[in-house]
C-alpha cells in the first residue's frame, strides 16, 4: 500500500512549473496528506561590483521574497484550505539544494515538480533543476511534462 503523509511542490511560477501543481495537489487530497508549497529565491549574483549596493542587492532579495510569499497564496483557494493541511515556505539559496534538504528535514514522501524540457545547449548550459533532484532526493520525484495528455485538471 502506498502511503503519502507528506508532498512537496516546489515551484518558480513558470508556466511549466504551475502545471504541475494540480497533481501534487490531488495527490494531496486523494491520500490526505500535508501538502509543502515551496518557493526558492536564488542569490542575486552581479558580475560587476559597482552595478548594485549590498544593501540594493539585499532589499531586491528581500522584495522577491515577498512577491514569492504572495504568488504562493495566490496558488491556495479556499476549498483548499478547508480541506488540506497546507505549508507555505519561500526561502533563500540554490533551488535543487533547498528542493532535497527540504525533502529531507521535512521527511517528505513525494515530490512533484515540471520539467522545463530544455534539451541540447540551453540543458548544458542551464543544467535541469528536475534532473538534480531526481537524482539527489530522499523521496519519490513526480516529473510533470507539460504536454496535451493530462491527468490532472487545476
Amino acid at each position: 500500500m502506498i502511503r503519502l503523509k507528506k508532498i512537496l511542490f516546489p515551484t518558480d511560477f513558470s508556466e511549466y512549473s504551475l502545471h504541475a501543481f494540480p497533481y501534487a495537489r490531488r495527490f494531496a487530497e486523494a491520500f490526505h496528506a500535508k501538502l509543502y508549497l515551496l518557493h526558492v529565491v536564488e542569490p542575486m549574483r552581479v558580475l560587476v561590483d559597482d552595478l548594485l549596493a549590498p544593501a540594493s542587492l539585499l532589499q531586491m532579495e528581500t522584495e522577491a521574497e515577498e512577491r514569492g510569499r504572495a504568488r504562493l497564496r495566490e496558488l491556495i483557494d479556499l476549498p483548499m484550505r478547508a480541506t488540506l493541511e497546507i505549508e507555505e515556505r519561500v526561502i533563500r539559496g540554490v533551488p535543487f539544494t533547498e528542493i532535497v534538504r527540504v525533502a529531507r528535514e521535512e521527511e517528505i514522501d513525494l515530490i512533484v515538480l515540471a520539467t522545463h524540457g530544455l534539451s541540447g545547449i540551453a540543458h548544458l548550459l542551464i543544467g535541469s533543476t528536475a534532473e538534480k533532484v531526481v537524482r539527489k532526493a530522499p523521496c519519490a520525484v513526480l516529473t510533470v511534462k507539460s504536454s496535451q495528455h493530462e491527468l490532472a485538471r487545476p
